[in-house]
């Protein structure tokens, strides 16, 4: 037992250097696909900060387009109405001189024909009246001669013929008198008829003026309410717009939201995955330089075994055929143990990349 205890040691010793070694290859593995999976996360993050950006400034230039169209149309709305109601004013102001000039001209109108009517009238009178009064002169005349005559003269019978011829001359005269005063009677009677019918032209031109008056206050009217509807339209046009607009404001505040929250999701994982990295790197640093130790110590041992042994140039005859089978078996064992160190690697980077995948599907991350 004590020839071949250096030896067990040299194999205890080779063994535990291939787990070691097996352990920090597996190790080192695991810190690399930590380390790619770290760079991915901050690639993923990176990403999701762009994406969170790009939104971020979307929604104020969707902001600023709301707030500039709705200036705008403002603005269009205000000089529209502006143009309409100084459209108005100078319609209506220009009616109403129109109106003011149309009544003014049939005023001087029915004045001056009115006037000329006056003096036609007076003028006709006076020329008709003037013969009826110069023959009443001269019948006058003719009665004082005839009174005088009558006076000088006594015969009776004279007198009666005389009375006679005065009388009718006094009945024609009479009779010539209301003529002239029918045909008088008649002037007067038409230039009533023409008052009337320039009273009735006047009448029906101030009814002309007020029917357009109305026309146009009933078209004014009309554009109004167009006016009235097309606010209407466009205030329920704005309220669609703004409902629209918030909805998609909300939405994409969601939107935002969502991805600030997958972001501090990944934040939190990532520090959690670099806790639990250093913890392991800890760990594995406090395993290889415990391992190291044990190491050290064991080859101090075996050193001082093999020293203290001098037996072991005795044995080599005796061991020379147990190292060939020896080597033999330890190309066996070194294939298995490569085996199973490249089955043990697989199985970390499986169990990993499943740990990984889980933790994205978790997060919703493609």
């Amino acid at each position: 037992m004590t020839r071949v205890a250096p030896r067990s040691l040299d194999r205890r010793l080779e063994q535990f250097q291939f787990k070691v070694q097996q352990q920090i290859n597996i190790t080192d593995d695991q810190l690399t696909r930590i380390s790619e999976y770290y760079h991915t996360l901050q690639n993923d993050i990176t990403n999701f900060e762009d994406k969170l950006n790009r939104l971020n400034i979307r929604a104020t230039q969707i902001e600023h387009t709301k707030k500039g169209r709705e200036n705008c149309k403002s603005a269009e709305k205000k000089a529209k109405a502006s143009r309409l109601m100084n459209d108005h004013e100078k319609r209506l102001k220009e009616l109403s001189e129109y109106y003011q000039k149309q009544k003014e001209v049939m005023r001087i109108d029915f004045e001056n024909t009115y006037e000329e009517i006056d003096k036609m009238a007076q003028k006709r009178a006076e020329d008709k009246v003037k013969p009826v009064e110069n023959e009443i002169k001269k019948t006058i005349s003719l009665i004082n001669k005839l009174n005088d005559a009558s006076n000088q003269n006594n015969n009776d019978s004279e007198e009666s013929l005389i009375e006679q011829d005065v009388n009718h001359a006094h009945d024609m005269e009479l009779q010539r008198i209301a003529n002239l005063e029918a045909k008088l009677e008649d002037q007067n009677k038409y230039r009533l008829e023409m008052l009337i019918e320039e009273k009735n032209r006047l009448t029906e031109c101030v009814n002309l003026l007020e029917d357009m008056e109305r026309n146009h206050i009933t078209e004014m009217e009309h554009l109004k309410d167009e006016l009235d509807a097309i606010d209407v339209k466009y205030s329920e046009q704005v309220k669609a717009r703004k409902s629209k607009q918030h909805k998609e404001t909300a939405k994409i505040k969601r939107t935002i939201h969502d991805r600030e929250q997958q972001v501090k999701t990944l934040q939190k994982a990532l520090h959690k995955s670099e806790k639990r990295q250093r913890e392991e790197m800890q760990k594995a640093s406090e395993t290889s330089e415990y391992l190291r130790t044990e190491l050290l110590a064991v080859k101090k041992r075996v050193s001082q075994q093999r020293e203290n042994d001098n037996e072991i140039s005795e044995q080599r005859g005796q061991l020379s055929e147990l190292s060939i089978q020896l080597n033999q078996r330890e190309q066996i064992l070194l294939k298995m143990r490569t085996d199973n160190e490249t089955l043990k690697r697989d199985i970390a980077r499986i169990t990993q990349e499943k740990l990984i995948a889980k933790r994205r599907a978790a997060l919703n991350i493609t």
